[in-house]
Order: structure tokens, then sequence, then C-alpha cells
């Protein structure tokens, strides 16, 4: 599995990068790692990140009164798909936040169907799409899909 966990540093160097420069977008099927992806990046930008998420209730209140702190360098916003008039409610964060701090969105399918496609995320710069595949990479291992025995990639 040592290249499972090569190709996991890849993308999370990648995403941290494009946080650096736009608001980086996860979308996937769900257990496909998002949360865990996002969790990981957090670590890139130190123990003063955020993480929340519109399915915890203390969260909800924090974000719904938008009370988070000012001084994170990287704020997470977890499942916000299912807020209520999400697109503007973000487009809002994304154009409001202090110019330090950079945000990564992670949900499913809504919000990947949003993504480019929406006025209300026309932001000045495009934010990042990420997709994850539906398919974790060990089940695919497991079901023969992604690779062979010799963990070469398979032609396509």
């Amino acid at each position: 599995m040592r290249w499972f966990s090569r190709m996991r540093r890849l993308l999370e160097a990648q995403v941290a990068a494009d946080l650096r420069r736009k608001m980086v977008v996860v979308t996937g099927p769900r257990q496909v790692g998002k949360t865990t992806l996002a969790r990981n990046v957090m670590g890139v930008f130190g123990p003063r990140s955020q993480y929340l998420n519109w399915d915890v209730p203390a969260d909800r209140a924090i974000l719904g009164r938008q009370s988070w702190s000012p001084r994170a360098p990287l704020l997470v916003l977890d499942e916000i798909h299912k807020m209520p008039d999400w697109k503007s409610w973000l487009k809002g964060v994304a154009d409001a936040r202090p110019p330090d701090q950079v945000v990564l969105v992670t949900g499913s399918r809504p919000l990947r169907s949003a993504c480019g496609r929406d006025e209300a995320l026309a932001f000045a710069s495009e934010p990042r799409l990420v997709a994850l595949p539906g398919c974790c990479a060990a089940s695919c291992l497991r079901q023969n899909r992604m690779f062979t025995r010799s963990r070469r990639p398979m032609p396509t």
C-alpha cells in the first residue's frame, strides 16, 4: 500500500497548494475520503484550522451565525450543500473572509453539479473542484478495477 500513501500525500499537497490561490471544493460519493482528505490538509495549515460540519448541531449554529474564528488559516466547511440557500451563503463567505484565510468545502453531488455552472457561485476566481472517484482505492484494488496484481495502471 506504499503507492496509496504516496498518492494520498500528492493529493493532499496539491489541494494545499491550490488553497493558497483559491477556494477548493472536494466532492464525491459517501465514504470515499472527502472528510479524511480535509482533516489531513488541516495539518498542513496548523492547529488553528477550523472544521465545521452542517450535520453537527453545534457547528450548524456557528455556521448560521458565521462566528468561526477569523484567525483560522484554513476553514473547512463540510456538508454545507444541505444548508438552505447554500450557494448564496457560500459566495458571501468567500467574498467576506479575511485575506489570509482559505476555504475548503466538502460535499456530495449537489455541490459538484453547482460548481462552475451557477451565477451564485461565480466567484472572482473559480473554485478548484476536486472530484473523488466513486470507490476508494482499496476497494478498487480488491475488485481489480484500477490495477493489475503488479499494481501498475491497467491500459484504458
